[in-house]
């Protein structure tokens, strides 16, 4: 009897101990709760689960994920073949491009469509972005499902995180300087998740509890950390860089010739990254000057910095996971169509 008023005692004291703790991280440091719902695609990479529906949370608000039978953030499906006379714009990317952190009609891929039939385009632009892509993700997912939309336009994120990216898929590899495929599939963890979303407390866990937000995301730096510095010990930091370099460049060059034997144009989209305070760093010197030669690219980093002079934010800080603001995805959408306007890109769907 006093063995289990004592185990009674012990679970009264840690369940005390973890709303203690809840209430503690919510009051003195808010934790963004975003769950990503990913699953092994026919192709062998990931994409959103589709017909999924959930939500983020962050201290500022709650944002509404709604997830197509295709697999895309968007609440209308596409049809095959594309419709007579619309023309389609397909978006490819990570959290940023997905719109993390704002709402469907703020995201980058449907404020590019709004501002393209604002001048007169009948266009579809369809989000294929998925959370932790890379270029490696991008051109697999292309390869079996974005060519069968027969896109006009293929618009390709290109960010700090896909050098790493790219490289941890092991989908792809450079042999005598030729772009090689490595392995067919790249899913990981989907399993596992698959496993957890069948366990009801995990999933209220993983949607509510910004204590649980706040251990998954410590520990998983943690982990990644010393994944890079184990892998740091067994080679040389300066040659792994020039590595992952190579490998990004050929395979921005890769998506760009297939879109054009598709008959599609391919435009890269700067994603700056955020450093420290409200200062960014573009993506594009990343890669040498010989690549945007060959493989188009936008840059909003000009006018990022003019929203932070004017007092506005670009990327959520306090309060945020450092994604996009609407304010951002907008503007990064107006160049993008100012762009694809100027060079004539959608000229077959002009209104009447």
């Amino acid at each position: 009897m006093n063995v289990l008023k004592r185990l009674a005692q012990l679970i009264a004291l840690a369940a005390y101990a973890l709303v203690f703790l809840e209430v503690f991280i919510r009051l003195a440091n808010p934790q963004v709760i975003e769950p990503r719902y990913t699953a092994a695609a026919p192709w062998g990479v990931r994409q959103n689960i589709p017909n999924a529906r959930y939500v983020h949370q962050t201290p500022r608000k709650a944002i509404a994920f709604a997830i197509n039978s295709q697999g895309m953030r968007d609440d209308r499906e596409f049809a095959f073949p594309k419709p007579a006379g619309t023309c389609r714009v397909e978006v490819f990317g990570d959290s940023f491009f997905m719109g993390y952190e704002v709402d469907l009609q703020e995201s980058f891929a449907r404020r590019l469509e709004v501002r393209l039939r604002a001048r007169g385009y009948r266009t579809e632009v369809l989000n294929l972005s998925v959370s932790g892509f890379g270029q490696a993700e991008m051109l697999a997912t292309y390869r079996a499902l974005g060519r069968r939309y027969a896109p006009d336009v293929v618009v390709s994120s290109w960010h700090y995180t896909d050098l790493d990216d790219n490289v941890r898929s092991q989908l792809f590899k450079l042999e005598g300087g030729q772009l090689k495929t490595l392995n067919a599939t790249y899913a990981p963890s989907v399993e596992l998740q698959a496993r957890l979303a069948r366990i009801s407390p995990y999933v209220w866990l993983s949607e509510h509890s910004q204590l649980w937000a706040y251990v998954r995301e410590h520990a998983g730096f943690q982990v990644r950390t010393l994944l890079a510095t184990l892998r740091k010990n067994k080679v040389d930091p300066a040659a792994e860089s020039a590595s992952q370099k190579r490998l990004s460049a050929a395979l921005l060059r890769r998506f760009r010739d297939e879109v054009a034997a598709d008959g599609g144009r391919f435009l890269a989209v700067d994603v700056p990254r955020r450093r420290s305070g409200d200062v960014f760093e573009s993506a594009v010197p990343l890669l040498d000057a010989d690549l945007w030669r060959k493989v188009e690219v936008v840059s909003p980093f000009s006018r990022f910095e003019a929203i932070k002079g004017s007092g506005g934010k670009a990327y959520y800080d306090r309060g945020g996971a450092m994604h996009m603001t609407p304010l951002a995805n907008d503007t990064l959408a107006s160049l993008v169509a100012d762009r694809l306007v100027q060079e004539g890109a959608l000229k077959g769907c002009v209104n009447p």
